[in-house]
C-alpha cells in the first residue's frame, strides 16, 4: 500500500487562532479565590489571576497590578499516581528571574496571595514563594506574550495553543521558540538568544532579577545525585538537574523515577497501534489554567503513517524528489509523506518551506508553527551542542515505559534537518523518545 501525499493543501493559514484572550480574568471584585473579603489587603484591586482555577502558569497581556492564590500547588488536584497536593502557608514572595528587564517591577505576599506589578514589557518570569527560613516552597511562571493565546482545533479533535509555552508570538523564527522543560517539572528554563546557531550557541538567552542584574541558570552536580530529588527540584526552579549520576535518562534518581508527574502514567500503552490514554492535568503541569500537556496521540497526524519518516538523499548528499518536485520520504516499511505547509506556494514541499521549523497541518482549515527551539541536553544540563534551528523537540505527558517497568524517557514528537555531525539529515518523528533530563519545548492543549 502506498500512502497519499499530502501536499494538495492549497493554503496553510498559519496559527488561526479563537477569538478573545484567556486565563487572566479580572473577577469583578475583592475577593480572592477562595471567596474571602480582602478589602483591607494589599493589592485589593489586582487582576486575580486564580479566578478561574489555579495553575503554574499564569498569563497577562497588560501592565498593572496582578495577584494569584499562592497556597495552592498548581491545581491542587489529585491525579493518578501522585499524592493529593497539600496546601502552603508561604512566608514572602520575590521574583527569581525575568527575561525583559522591568517585566515586573514589584513582588509582595499579602496573605496566601502574590500580588506583583507587571509593566508594558512581554517576557517571561518566575516568581517563588518562600518559608519562613527563606526555602523556597513553590514557584509559578508569568507569560505576558506579544499577541493573544488561543486555540487551534486539530483534526483529532484537540485545542492547540497556537503557541508554544512560553513563546512571545506565532511569528516565525526566534519570538515562537518559547521555553524549555525537563519532563514532569513544572518550572521553565529560559531558551536560545539565537533563532539559528547549529552547535555554536551553547548557553541561554539571558535572564535578570528584579533590579535589573543577570541571574544565572546553574545544572546540578554531574558526579552526585544528591540533588536528584523532586523535593529538590521545587527548592531550586532554577537549576537544571543533570543525569550524569542518576545511571538512567531521568533527572531523577534511579527509584525515584514517576511516571505520573505529567499525569498519565500509562500515556505509552498503545492499542492497535494507537495510544490510548491521555490522562489529566496533574499538579506538577507547567500550563496555564484550563490547558494541559498533550497525550501522544497529538502528534500523530504529522507524518501520514504517523510514525518515524525521512528524507530520502541522493548519492550527492541532496534530496531526491518526486516526479513533481516533492522531496521523496519513506518509513520503515513503504512510501511516507510530512504533514506540513508548502509556505513558498510553488506547489511542492521542499526545505524551501523549511524556516527553522516546520508549519505542519493541524487540519482542513488550520495549521500552526513549531520552531526548531532544541533542547538541554540532560547529561550537561545546558544547551551543549545545541542544534538551534535545526532539532525541534515537544514533550507529551506520556512516559515511555521499559520492558523491566522503568521509565527513565518520555514520548515526544522530535524533527531535524541536521544530525550532530552537520549532516543532511531531514526527519519527523511523531512518538519518539527522549531522556527524562532533557528539556524540550511545550504546546498546551485546552483540558
Amino acid at each position: 500500500m502506498k500512502f497519499r501525499k499530502f501536499w494538495a493543501v492549497a493554503a496553510c493559514v498559519i496559527a488561526v487562532s479563537c477569538n478573545g484572550k484567556i486565563d487572566n480574568p479580572d473577577n469583578g471584585n475583592n475577593t480572592d479565590n477562595s471567596g474571602n473579603n480582602n478589602e483591607n489587603e494589599p493589592g485589593v484591586n489586582a487582576v486575580n489571576l486564580s479566578a478561574s482555577g489555579t495553575a503554574n502558569c499564569y498569563v497577562i497581556d497588560a501592565a498593572g497590578e496582578y495577584a494569584f492564590d499562592a497556597s495552592v500547588r498548581g491545581n491542587g488536584a489529585s491525579s493518578q499516581g501522585l499524592e493529593i497536593p497539600q496546601p502552603l502557608s508561604p512566608s514572602s514572595a520575590k521574583l527569581l528571574w525575568q527575561d525583559s528587564k522591568s517585566m515586573i517591577s514589584s513582588v509582595s505576599l499579602s496573605g496566601t496571595r502574590v500580588v506583583f506589578t507587571a509593566g508594558s514589557k512581554p517576557g517571561n518570569a518566575v516568581i517563588a514563594v518562600e518559608n519562613a527560613s527563606g526555602e523556597i516552597i513553590w514557584s509559578w511562571h508569568i507569560w505576558h506574550p506579544e499577541e493573544p493565546v488561543s486555540g487551534l482545533t486539530t483534526s483529532k479533535g484537540y485545542t492547540l495553543m497556537n503557541m508554544n509555552l512560553g513563546a512571545m508570538s506565532t511569528e516565525l523564527g526566534l519570538p515562537a521558540y518559547g521555553l524549555l522543560y525537563q519532563w514532569g517539572r513544572k518550572d521553565p528554563f529560559p531558551g536560545s538568544p539565537v533563532s539559528s546557531g547549529g552547535t555554536v550557541s551553547t548557553t541561554n538567552a539571558p535572564v535578570y532579577d528584579i533590579d535589573g542584574n543577570e541571574v544565572k541558570i546553574t545544572a546540578s552536580s554531574m558526579s552526585t545525585s544528591t540533588s536528584n530529588t523532586l523535593a529538590y527540584s521545587i527548592a531550586h526552579p532554577t537549576i537544571c538537574l543533570s543525569n550524569g549520576a542518576t545511571g538512567n535518562g531521568d533527572w531523577l534518581s534511579a527509584g525515584k523515577s514517576s511516571p505520573a508527574l505529567w499525569g498519565n502514567p500509562e500515556g505509552g500503552v498503545t492499542e492497535d497501534g494507537k495510544y490510548i490514554n491521555k490522562g489529566s492535568k496533574s499538579v506538577y503541569d507547567p500550563c496555564p489554567p484550563n490547558w494541559m500537556v498533550p497525550p501522544a496521540e497529538l502528534y500523530s497526524t504529522f507524518t501520514a503513517s504517523g510514525q518515524y519518516a525521512w528524507v530520502n538523499l541522493g548519492s550527492d548528499g541532496n534530496p531526491t524528489t518526486d516526479e513533481v518536485g516533492n522531496m521523496s520520504v519513506s518509513n520503515f516499511y513503504e512510501e511516507d509523506s510530512f504533514n506540513v505547509c508548502d509556505l513558498n506556494g510553488d506547489g511542492m514541499i521542499t526545505m524551501q518551506d523549511y524556516s527553522n521549523g516546520w508549519v505542519f497541518v493541524l487540519g482542513p482549515a488550520e495549521s500552526s508553527y513549531f520552531p526548531a527551539s532544541t533542547r538541554y541536553d540532560g547529561t550537561y544540563a545546558m544547551f551543549m551542542g545545541s542544534m538551534v534551528g535545526l532539532w525541534g523537540n515537544y514533550w507529551t505527558n506520556a512516559p515511555s515505559v521499559q520492558s523491566n517497568g522503568t521509565s527513565d524517557s518520555a514520548i515526544a514528537m522530535g524533527f531535524a534537518v541536521k544530525d550532530m555531525y552537520g549532516k543532511t539529515n531531514i526527519s519527523i518523528s511523531p512518538n519518539a523518545s527522549g531522556p527524562k533530563a532533557n528539556a524540550f519545548a511545550v504546546r498546551c492543549i485546552k483540558e
